[in-house]
């Protein structure tokens, strides 16, 4: 095999090997990429539930303070 040869064999090798390294590491960052976008959708969830209950025990204490209104109204 003549130099010229071994040249081509190799710089075609190293344009290879760095392909594949690109394409790995890309892959890598998407991957990272799509395990932060479950997270957060994970923690806007869970904020949503915390919302929920906190609204639902604002309602409660609301009728609750309507009730004692109005049964203090009644009695006056």
């Amino acid at each position: 095999m003549s130099a010229q040869a071994k040249l081509v064999l190799g710089l075609s090798c190293l344009f290879s090997a760095g392909i594949v390294a690109g394409v790995y590491l890309s892959q890598k960052e998407d991957r990272k990429r799509l395990r932060a976008g479950v997270e957060r959708d994970i923690e806007r969830q869970r904020k949503k539930m915390q919302n929920k209950t906190e609204l639902e025990e604002q309602l409660r204490l609301h009728e609750e303070l309507m009730k004692k209104e109005s049964d203090r109204l009644i009695k006056n």
